[in-house]
Parts: structure tokens; sequence; C-alpha cells
């Protein structure tokens, strides 16, 4: 009898093993191709120093700890890493190319901005900025942020690897991303007398806090979906901050004058306009208008820094 219902188990084992499904094969992660110039790419002399690296996620912290957080406040998902090397005249020069690629074009624009400060010098790279120097070099394409740092470089060898992977980038299908085009907080930016190299996007905690230490009070809610746009403006280069909240936080104004009593001096409010000054006499101006806020700040005229303010919190 035991025999007799040990094969019917077994029968009934095996039918209901062929009626199952066959199983879904599994998937095999799939490595994003190479941006990176191969040794048959590279300018005449230079050859790779090692194999590429690369870091993903939290694994950033592995590569550049202690400046990884602002790249992860910025969407970031993976970098590739390609050292190269060429020996001229008894000195070896290197260069390390970081190819980040960062979640959306606005955050690989983002975090290329913050890195500049407008008046640097530029190449023709098909509308993707850029600023270049002997030692370093950026750009941003598409969702990409490349990163170029050199030791004992010129301006051009920098110069020549942000062509090539301007080029690269280019036949990969990347486009240069349009302010005036892509929705944002720059879009409030008023154009008169903007310096255009100078637009950055703020986003984060970390990157408001690179503008203005006015900026790093946790009631801002950068961590919680506020964004800023900032450029300068005019020749004495008066910074504007244009803020967009999400949800404007209970009591702002209040707040930031007690941030203005905490870190400047001659602080009042008229027809809703808060002003001070710092102890180096720079001027100070923030407004507050619907879900949109503006902070305009330099070594300015009252006058120059209160139109400008103006300009940003009225409706276009």
């Amino acid at each position: 009898m035991k025999a007799a219902v040990r094969m019917i188990s077994a029968a009934l084992a095996a039918a209901a093993l062929a009626a199952a499904p066959a199983p879904a094969p599994l998937r095999q992660r799939t490595v994003p191709a190479s941006l990176l110039p191969s040794a048959s790419d590279l300018p005449a002399g230079w050859t790779p120093a090692g194999p590429p690296e690369n870091y993903d996620g939290e694994g950033l912290y592995g590569y550049i700890d202690g400046g990884s957080e602002i790249f992860l406040q910025y969407d970031f998902r993976r970098v590739e890493v390609g050292r190269y090397k060429k020996n001229e005249a008894g000195r070896t020069k290197d260069i390390t190319l970081d190819v980040y690629r960062m979640g959306t074009p606005r955050d690989a624009f983002g975090i290329f901005s913050i890195r500049r400060e407008g008046g640097e010098r530029r190449l023709d790279l098909g509308g993707f900025p850029n600023w270049t120097s002997p030692e370093q070099a950026a750009f941003a394409a598409g969702p990409y942020f490349l990163n170029i740092v050199g030791f004992e470089t010129t301006a051009e060898d920098t110069a020549v690897f942000l062509r090539l992977m301007g080029r690269r980038l280019a036949e990969a299908g990347n486009r240069p991303l349009s302010l005036r085009d892509e929705g944002g907080p720059w879009k409030g930016l008023p154009p008169e007398s903007v310096q255009e190299d100078s637009i950055r996007y703020i986003k984060g905690p970390l990157a408001a806090q690179g503008e203005s230490e006015i900026l790093a009070a946790e009631f801002w809610a950068f961590g919680a979906g506020t964004e800023a746009a900032s450029a300068k403006y005019g020749p004495d280069g008066r910074k504007l901050v244009l803020i967009e909240f999400e949800a404007v936080p209970a009591s702002l104004l209040d707040r930031v004058r007690d941030v203005f009593a905490e870190y400047l001096t001659e602080g009042k409010v008229e027809d809703g306009v808060l002003s001070a000054k710092n102890v180096a006499g720079h001027v100070f101006f923030f407004a507050l208008q619907g879900r949109r806020a503006a902070l305009v700040f330099g070594k300015t005229d009252e006058s120059a820094a209160r139109s400008l303010l103006q300009a940003a919190v009225t409706p276009r």
C-alpha cells in the first residue's frame, strides 16, 4: 500500500513539473558601452596608463571620498575613469578622464554648472557647455558630465582631449541642453545683462550652500523638492539666485530675516523686500512672489540690486 502511494505521489509530481511553464532565463547585467577612447583613438603620443575603472551608486565614495555627496544629490548613476600618459621632453604628463552618467541632462548640466564661475575659456563644441584650463576642463552632454584633470599638462593638452570627448559623446547621440527651451528654474532668469556662462542649476542642500550660507538653512527644503537657478549680472557680477518651491515654507520672510540677522547687519523690511549688508559692504536683497523667491547679493549699488530683484519676481 505504501509503495502504491509513493508511486501515485511521484506520478503527480512529474505531471505538475511537465505542466509548469519553463523558468525564465536569468537576466544578465547589461554593461554600458565604454565612452572612453581606445588606444588607437588617443591623440599622438598619449597611451593608456592602466585599465578603465568603474564606480556606481555609493561606490563613488571609494573614488572621490569627501566630494561624492554632491554628485549623489544630482542623481549620480555611475562613472567610468580612464587614465592616460605621455612622455615629453623628459617629463611625464598625466590626464584622467571621468565620464559621469547622471540621471538626466538637467542633472549633468547642474553638476557641470556649479563647478564654473563664468568667464572661463571655452571651446566650440557644437553647443555643449564647457570650459578649459591648462590642468582641468569639463563639459556636459546629454546625461553625461565629463571632467578632465591633468598633471604637467598645457592648455592644448586638455583642449585636445575635450574636443575628442566632445566628438565621441556627440557621435553617441547626445545633444546639448537648451536652457531657454528646457523647463526649469533658469527659465525665470531675466535675460537683460545676464552672464550666460555663469548660469547654474541648483539642486540639493550642498549646491545651495555653495551659493550662499543664507541658503544653508533646512527650511529652504533643497533636499525635498526646492530647486534654484543662479547667474551673475552686469559688469559688477551681482548674483541672482531664483528659487522655486514645491510648497512655500511657513513664515518664510520671518525665517529669512532671522538668517539675515545671523550673518548680516542693517537688516530691514520695506514693501515686502528684505535687505541687509555684510561686513564687506555687499548688499543682500530678498523677496517672495507666489512660489518663487529671489535673492540678490554682491558688491553693487542698491538701485541695481533692487532692479534685478524686481525683474526676477515679476511674472513673465
